[in-house]
């Protein structure tokens, strides 16, 4: 029996340790190598300092920090995403299946001593119970002893045999009982998880204050360096894998003792085969499944959720930016084209002036009839070829189409902010959601509506 014991204990360690563990420590390190960037880009960011007069400077290095960081926060919430119900487990679960294939159905042994008398644990129902139950082994073996003194070699009688239903015991505890009580960190690990995001959603911000003061007034903009102390209570990822390790191993480990325990029992009173029947086994499993699952779904909805809500704010400000960086770009093209305008209205007062100059320096009346007379010959020829010229580079600047493919821009950005998002009844990340708490919003219908005018 022990070494049966030994045998199952051994394989299915190797199981936890290969299939089920890493499912949890894979999440962690996943979740803090995409917070160490996200850290990475707000420090870089905070950094910078930027004077107003580098405004343009500015916003351009802002909507990329904002570009890149709606990046990883979408990449990663969405690696949070399950294509269905056993995938938290699946790996798991394929393992364990197929080892209980190799499980014999059942054992027979005998039955050891404490099945019969009384331990210190035992509560007083069972003391009694097992007194009975001494007792009618003894008056059965009142034959055996009767006739043993009459023998020369006596016969040996033990305790009653036991048969134990080895593979559903197993399939029990390692594909439910253990399943079910890892709930608790399944709940811890996603918590955490939540809780140290949102001290990078609050730098976020802080930060998208700071960019509001300097947009609104005539001052530097230079972050504080006490916008990332909150990142200091932030535990290594060594030792948020060790303590959530430690939680799971407690967990597996009490999950053996059950286990153990319940082999050395069952098949007897204190233990009825009947708990580990096929329908028992199946129905607690079917019940372990849909709580895992559900459990998954509420905190998908959580991070749906806290998803939603994070890149609504960076969406916001990024079209912000883009605007803003068009409407330099059409600014520097108007001055561009402005100047070249004004180099050509300038040509023109140019050539009126040397028009002028002989009118005026003339003092005869027939100098200046002469003059006259010479210039508007010349009309038809150098001066209509200097406006003709002009009015062609003028036309060309396409100073209205300019504006009006900003206003187009302007519109699109605008419409392209999405029209529906999640929100939360209560706003608590830290906890799972259910589907009757979320709510969806359209942005943009409440950006473009017009308010009623009494």
């Amino acid at each position: 029996m022990e070494e049966i014991i030994h045998q199952q204990q051994s394989t299915i360690a190797t199981l936890y340790h290969t299939e089920l563990l890493p499912v949890f420590v894979n999440r962690i390190t996943l979740h803090h190598k995409t917070m160490l960037k996200i850290a990475s880009l707000q420090k870089k960011l905070i950094a910078k300092t930027f004077t107003k007069k580098e405004e343009e400077l500015a916003i351009t290095a802002l909507n990329t920090y904002k570009k890149e960081l709606e990046n990883l926060v979408s990449k990663y919430f969405l690696s949070l995403e399950t294509p269905n119900e056993t995938a938290l487990f699946d790996n798991y679960y394929v393992a364990i299946n197929s080892h209980l294939e190799t499980v014999d159905e059942e054992i027979v042994r005998t039955q050891d001593k404490e099945r019969f008398f009384s331990e210190e644990n035992d509560s007083t129902l069972l003391k009694f119970r097992k007194g009975i139950k001494r007792s009618l082994f003894n008056t059965s073996k009142i034959p055996v002893k009767t006739a043993n003194l009459f023998r020369k070699t006596k016969k040996e009688f033990g305790f009653w045999n036991q048969k134990i239903p080895l593979k559903n015991a197993t399939q029990y505890y390692f594909n439910s009982v253990l399943i079910d009580d890892l709930s608790l960190v399944i709940d811890a690990v996603y918590k955490e998880i939540s809780e140290i995001t949102s001290k990078y959603w609050q730098i976020d911000a802080k930060i998208d204050d700071e960019i509001e003061h300097f947009l609104a007034n005539d001052e530097n903009l230079n972050f504080s360096d006490e916008l990332l102390e909150g990142l200091n209570s932030i535990p290594s990822l060594e030792s948020r894998i060790e303590t959530n390790t430690k939680s799971l191993q407690e967990i597996y480990e009490a999950t053996v003792l059950k286990y153990t325990d319940s082999l050395y029992k069952a098949g007897t009173m204190e233990l009825s085969a009947d708990s580990f029947s096929d329908q028992t086994v199946v129905g607690h499993q079917n019940k372990t499944s849909e709580k895992i699952a559900k459990k998954e779904t509420l905190w998908k909805n959580t991070y749906s959720v806290f998803k939603s809500d994070w890149e609504l704010d960076l969406e916001i400000f990024m079209v912000i930016f883009k605007v803003m960086i068009e409407y330099w770009d059409v600014e520097k093209a108007l001055e561009t084209r402005t100047n070249t305008i004004q180099k050509e209205i300038k040509a023109i007062k140019n050539h009126i002036e040397s028009v002028k100059k002989p009118i005026a320096e003339a003092e005869k009346d027939t100098d200046i009839k002469g003059s006259i007379t010479a210039e508007i010959k010349n009309i038809n020829k150098s001066f209509k070829k200097i406006i003709n010229g002009a009015t062609k580079v003028i036309t060309n600047q396409e100073l209205p189409t300019l504006i009006n493919r900003f206003e187009e821009n302007a519109l699109q950005n605008i419409k392209a902010i999405s029209t529906k998002r999640a929100i939360s009844t209560d706003n608590d990340y830290a906890a799972p959601t259910a589907n009757s708490s979320i709510n969806y919003i359209s942005p943009y219908e409440l950006i473009i509506r017009k308010p009623k005018l009494n």
